[in-house]
């Protein structure tokens, strides 16, 4: 990796496994953080990668930051796998 290419953060990134998904919960009035909940957990995340963040959006977020809004259906495809992976693990 030449780390002195320039990428964004969001292509930086999208090679990682292991990024979370969270849906917005709430925007501060300047935009730059939000709360976020996943899998039950809520906390804070920032929002500088998302342009105009929105109550309920769906993100990728990775090290406290949303580096991606996924399409919805993306998103509920997402939820059901990791609900099926719960469920057969109980």
């Amino acid at each position: 990796m030449n780390v002195y290419e320039i990428k964004s953060m969001a292509e930086r990134l999208s090679g990682n496994t292991y990024p979370g998904r969270g849906i917005v919960l709430g925007v501060t009035p300047d935009g730059k953080t939000a709360v976020a909940e996943a899998m039950g957990v809520s906390r804070e995340i920032r929002v500088d990668f998302i342009p105009e963040p929105k109550l309920g959006d769906y993100v990728i977020v990775h090290a406290g930051f949303a580096i991606e809004r996924l399409p919805e259906s993306q998103a509920l495809d997402d939820i059901a796998a990791w609900e099926e992976l719960e469920n057969a693990l109980r």
